[in-house]
């Protein structure tokens, strides 16, 4: 068994043997800790993953996921992020320094990074619609990521409730964008559109040498068109 799968079972099972366990219930069920995104640092030292918990209030009910950081044999365990909105997607950048991840902490969804030894959260990228996949060049000097842009005239939409929409009309297709990631202030480069809006990039992944990036695209974002998935390189 794969180490990032290993520790997820593991871990899953420190957490479901914390709590009572005579009888199983729904109510136990809801208390227990779901482990997942779990992957090791560069060097095999650290282990990044999600613990996601059911929160459960008079008027909320939601699941909430957090990153969490440890050794690879599991011990030294530490909450890395925290807040009301979840952190989700963790990874490694190639150099073992920061730790980046996805989140709508400010109210849309973004990338942002922490450094691994703690301190505080950046956003790397500033960004008005859904962010899908991304990963970070080996040479860590870039962030490519997969996502839909919001038309600018959506947030009017929203408030004079005319943002009604039909089914497949209009996919909202993830497209590659580009983004330094060392840009200052962080968050506030614009990005560079590399791909063909009419295609849904579902997957990417770098070159060794940070020159080209591998694309898994297709028509839409829907599973039916599945056989129609392209892979293109830019």
């Amino acid at each position: 068994m794969p180490l990032h799968r290993m520790f997820a079972f593991l871990l899953f099972l420190a957490v479901a043997a914390a709590q009572p366990h005579d009888t199983w219930t729904t109510e136990l069920s809801l208390r227990v800790q779901a482990v997942a995104g779990v992957t090791p640092s560069p060097d095999g030292a650290l282990v990044v993953y999600t613990q996601t918990q059911h929160v459960i209030e008079p008027e909320r009910s939601e699941q909430r996921t957090q990153i969490f950081l440890a050794k690879a044999d599991g011990s030294a365990r530490r909450q890395l992020t925290f807040g009301e909105k979840s952190a989700t997607a963790p990874s490694f950048s190639p150099d073992g320094r920061f730790i980046y991840f996805r989140s709508a902490r400010t109210g849309h969804s973004d990338i942002w990074r922490i450094p691994v030894d703690g301190g505080e959260a950046q956003p790397v990228t500033n960004w008005k619609g859904e962010i899908g996949v991304y990963a970070v060049s080996p040479d860590n000097r870039w962030l490519a990521f997969a996502a839909w842009q919001e038309p600018a005239d959506e947030e009017l939409k929203k408030k004079q409730k005319r943002d009604f929409w039909v089914v497949d009309e209009h996919p909202k297709n993830h497209v590659l964008w580009l983004v330094p990631t060392t840009s200052q202030p962080p968050g506030f480069a614009t990005p560079k559109r590399l791909s063909d809006p009419r295609r849904h990039v579902a997957e990417l992944d770098w070159a060794p040498d940070s020159r080209s990036i591998v694309m898994e695209n297709r028509p839409s974002p829907s599973p039916d068109v599945w056989t129609k998935s392209d892979l293109s390189e830019v």
